[in-house]
């Protein structure tokens, strides 16, 4: 989408002119995808779609009826957020402005990913920053690690062959694999605070 393209929908978006921002957004839902590609908007909405998005001023938030319709016509998702609730603050006035919505095949293909609010650093938004896959981790908490040893295993060829196919989700796969790996390296080094403690005991 280029430059000019954007800077028109943002300017329909927050034209005082209602005809204008209703025949946006039934532009954007004529021109809807649907669930057979994967489709996600993210940015500044300027728009709520529900009450609980505003905090403070005279008026009270209320659900924007085009937008509101276009997410309940379409069957996008708003994912929802991690940190503070309201992306926008201006003269005290709190909003939940910014956001990201999808189809079914992209909440699908990207369970896992989550939409995270950062601070506010000189505009009056907080910046997105959407994370497709969280770092995994183990079950003591620490990050995984490949240890370049494994690969100089003889048996480690046929562990990969056995275990590293594609499951239908990168992340489960990914997820799947790294378990697998882990008993692995179990059962051909045997567990290192164990031996560590052992080594400890002897000396």
């Amino acid at each position: 989408m280029g430059k000019a393209v954007k800077k028109a929908i943002y300017q329909y978006l927050r034209s005082p002119n209602c005809r204008k921002r209703r025949c946006l957004w039934d532009a954007l839902k004529a021109n809807f995808l649907g669930n057979g590609y994967h489709w996600m908007v993210v940015g500044d909405f300027n728009a709520l779609l529900a009450s609980s998005e505003k905090k403070g001023g005279r008026v009270s938030g209320k659900r924007y009826s085009y937008f509101g319709n276009f997410v309940d016509s379409t069957g996008v998702h708003d994912f929802g957020f991690k940190c503070a609730p309201f992306t926008c603050c201006r003269s005290g006035v709190y909003e939940r402005l910014d956001r990201a919505i999808e189809n079914y095949v992209w909440l699908v293909s990207f369970p896992n990913y989550f939409v995270t609010h950062l601070s506010r650093l000189i505009a009056d938004h907080r910046p997105l920053v959407l994370t497709l896959q969280p770092m995994l981790h183990s079950v003591m908490g620490s990050p995984f690690r490949f240890l370049a040893r494994w690969i100089e295993h003889w048996k480690f060829f046929y562990f990969v062959k056995k275990n590293g196919n594609f499951n239908g989700s990168m992340f489960n796969t990914v997820a799947n694999f790294t378990n697998q790996l882990k008993e692995w390296n179990k059962q051909v080094y045997g567990h290192i605070g164990f031996r560590k403690k052992k080594a400890a005991s002897k000396a």
